[in-house]
């Protein structure tokens, strides 16, 4: 994957988090994925 297909995915998780995430669970789910994808772009530990 590259940078750019982390930060869409990201964007896409986010707005699913605002829109559709009912559960406060689910929520802190989508936040960890979200923080995780994040720290994959900040370390630049791209998925080849």
């Amino acid at each position: 994957m590259l940078k750019e297909d982390l930060i869409f995915l990201t964007s896409l998780l986010k707005i699913y988090r605002k829109r559709y995430a009912s559960k406060m669970q689910e929520v802190d789910n989508i936040t960890q994925i979200i923080n995780n994808i994040d720290q994959i772009i900040t370390t630049k530990a791209y998925i080849v």
